[in-house]
């Protein structure tokens, strides 16, 4: 915070700022409030992190990144299957695939095991998709 960096207290800051002013208890009183508020969000936020390890978080992640992965082998084996590509919109997929190249990019360089795997494989299937949309229209 402004304070801390100065070495200040809120009083004293806000006499600075506003030196012989009536309304420096005023802004006194709401940088305290904001302080609280601030420290309130952040230790919340410091415990609810503490309290999963980073196994489970990456864990989370791994599960996540499987059944979104997972949920295109369904419409990759009926598209295989029936070749009917017709009400598949092929704007939609090639952002798609644009946007699977990015987060798998994304992956390596944060070197995410779960962001790399899910999104070669989504690759793979949504590829496999957009291939036979190419092929059959």
């Amino acid at each position: 915070m402004l304070h801390d960096h100065l070495g200040l207290s809120a009083a004293n800051l806000t006499d600075h700022i506003f030196p012989g002013s009536g309304h420096a208890h005023l802004v006194r009183g709401l940088i305290v409030q904001k302080l609280v508020k601030t420290r309130r969000r952040e230790s919340a936020r410091s415990l609810a992190m503490m309290s999963l390890s980073a196994q489970t978080i990456e864990w989370i992640g791994v599960a996540g990144a499987t059944l979104t992965t997972l949920s295109w082998l369904p419409q990759t084996i009926k598209t295989i299957s029936t070749k009917q590509t017709r009400d598949i919109s092929l704007g939609a997929q090639v952002l798609l695939l644009s946007g699977i190249i990015l987060w798998l990019i994304y992956g390596v360089f944060i070197m995410s095991w779960p962001l790399i795997g899910s999104n070669i494989v989504t690759f793979v299937l949504v590829g496999i998709i957009l291939a036979l949309k190419l092929r059959h229209g």
